[in-house]
């Protein structure tokens, strides 16, 4: 095939860059000549006018139809460029015999570096360096580039920055339900929900059922709104998930336990819990379910007549086993759960005692998120945790705060240290709203035998302190000291921008004051927890007592 002569005024466009013009001038000369040398350069000019999709469109065309060497050593480069590395290798291989060996190993070389800098430093879950790697200066180019950035900088929680790279890379392909959920995910994370919501209809409607990701993340955004009547229609009428999916399931049955239809909400995850077989994800949402009620009226199966025991002598039969020792305890919990024929664990480990539900951090978390500052009301957010020696110690210490009388019948917990990062093993916390408070109970934890170097007062949230170590040092002196002027500004434009005005309403199940069925499965994987960090310290015991490869691995993995 001869090149076709460039016309002089296009020339002069691409010469002085006006490729607006020049790549209207060329498609009109496509039009009528059909030459896969005006192609080329329209998809040259498309590339350099950042008209990325039109440009990977026109390549795609021209390598599958074009002969002509210089044509397909062109587009591949422009693919290269663009990032769409495996598509490139495929072509360079399957057009191998009419590209010059030397422009293909050139190509090949280019390939090979590529996919050399950051590529390596993804697989290997390195974003801290990839994120110092495009901080030096250095702007990602091409389409893979922009999603390993935006992965690296939504592992850093820095969802906003993220959102500019991820649009990038919509802009190359706008087809790719992932880049769509990912992109309205971080629009979730800064409050601008109707963003967001656009965003996961057009990747759940792209999957069209090849990924639950987005749908389960819209839901999320719906109940974020208050909207229990889109989560039940999306999750229940639209997909069928919460008839088949976990986190489905718990999230429909949350939405009508608090809309009170307790009935409804136990009925839809008994039978996921019947279905699951020995599948203990499946099974979890009943037992968490029932773990938000104490006494269960509805019609019992063997679970709930297990559950209503425990709310009723819970605290009895813990109180008697430590008394009697490990060996006695853990074998009176399996007895007992034989007794009711109900051989299933839980996921979950941490234990929450008084006003159980949430906090009312949604808005704070967002904008810490968004812009990195420590939101002003959160300095007067405290938290007393005690840090225990030992397993027995952690059990006692759940009686204790079971039982302990707070004026405002404060949110806490007991809990096995499984975060990455974080040091220690057994720990409670109670949660605070001023210094005289944390004082307050500190007395009353004293009153009950906690001794004094078990207890520390620390800022909510552990988040807050890695940023600003500061944060942790200025909780009996003046906030001022960390919270910066031109926060105030950056909360007020915020709060005027953010539409998911739920965030920070603090939302309540029931004020908690007995040992329930999953409080029971949690100590059992204290068990299986104790037993990885220091097996020597329980010869007696079997593991086969308590077994549950979900704590066990997470145990392994924490120091």
């Amino acid at each position: 095939m001869v090149k076709y002569i460039l016309p002089e005024d296009i020339a002069l466009d691409i010469k002085n860059k006006r490729y607006k013009a020049a790549i209207a001038g060329l498609n009109a000369l496509y039009d009528k000549a059909n030459d896969d040398y005006i192609l080329n350069d329209i998809a040259v000019l498309y590339f350099k006018n950042n008209q990325l999709q039109l440009a990977y469109e026109s390549c795609i065309i021209l390598l599958e139809s074009s002969r002509e060497p210089k044509i397909i050593v062109t587009s591949i480069a422009i693919l290269l460029e663009m990032g769409h590395l495996k598509e490139s290798e495929e072509f360079i291989q399957s057009h191998s015999n009419l590209i010059d060996p030397v422009q293909k190993q050139a190509l090949l070389s280019k390939l090979d570096r590529l996919n050399d800098f950051v590529f390596e430093l993804h697989r290997k879950n390195k974003f801290k360096e990839i994120l110092k790697y495009f901080d030096s200066d250095r702007e990602p180019k091409n389409y893979d580039e922009y999603l390993i950035y935006a992965d690296a900088l939504i592992k850093d929680k820095q969802h906003l920055h993220a959102i500019k790279f991820l649009e990038h890379a919509l802009n190359l392909n706008s087809e790719n339900h992932a880049v769509l959920n990912a992109l309205a995910s971080c629009y979730r994370k800064v409050g601008r929900a109707h963003e967001a919501e656009s965003y996961f209809l057009k990747a759940v409607k792209i999957a069209d059922g090849s990924s639950n990701e987005a749908v389960l993340n819209l839901a999320n955004l719906y109940s974020e709104l208050d909207q229990p009547a889109k989560v039940i229609s999306l999750l229940s009428d639209d997909t069928n998930l919460a008839y088949t999916h976990p986190k489905a399931n718990e999230k429909v049955s949350l939405e009508l336990l608090r809309a009170s239809k307790i009935t409804e909400a136990l009925e839809l995850t008994y039978k996921m819990y019947e279905s699951a077989g020995d599948n203990a994800a499946l099974k979890d949402p009943y037992i968490n379910i029932l773990s938000l009620m104490g006494h269960v009226k509805s019609e019992p199966n063997n679970l709930i007549k297990l559950h209503n025991f425990c709310v009723a002598e819970g605290e009895n039969l813990i109180s008697e086993g430590i008394r009697n020792g490990h060996n006695f305890l853990i074998t009176k919990f399996n007895s007992l759960f034989s007794d009711y024929d109900v051989s299933t664990y839980t996921l979950q480990s941490q234990i929450y005692f008084g006003r159980v539900g949430t906090l009312g951090c949604g808005r704070h978390f967002r904008l810490f998120e968004a812009y990195k500052i420590i939101p002003k009301s959160c300095f007067s957010c405290f938290k007393v945790q005690i840090n225990v020696p030992s397993l027995t110690n952690l059990i006692e210490l759940s009686l204790i705060l079971k039982n302990l009388k707070l004026p405002n019948d404060n949110s806490r917990k007991c809990m096995i240290e499984m975060r990455d990062g974080v040091s220690g093993r057994y720990k409670g916390f109670i949660y605070c709203n001023s210094i005289n408070e944390c004082n307050f109970v500190k007395d009353k934890l004293l009153e009950n035998r906690i001794q004094t170097d078990w207890i520390k007062f620390k800022h909510g949230c552990s988040e807050y302190g890695h940023k600003y170590p500061q944060f942790e040092s200025t909780i009996e002196q003046d906030y001022t000291e960390v919270y910066q002027d031109k926060w105030d500004d950056i909360e007020h434009t915020f709060d005027q921008n953010i539409d998911i005005l739920k965030l920070n309403e603090p939302y309540q199940y029931e004020t908690k004051n007995w040992f329930n069925l999953r409080d029971l499965m949690i100590i059992k994987n204290w068990y299986q927890y104790a037993f990885v960090k220091e097996k020597f310290n329980f010869p007696e015991l079997s593991e086969d007592l308590f077994y549950n490869p979900y704590i066990r691995q997470l145990a392994l993995k924490h120091p």
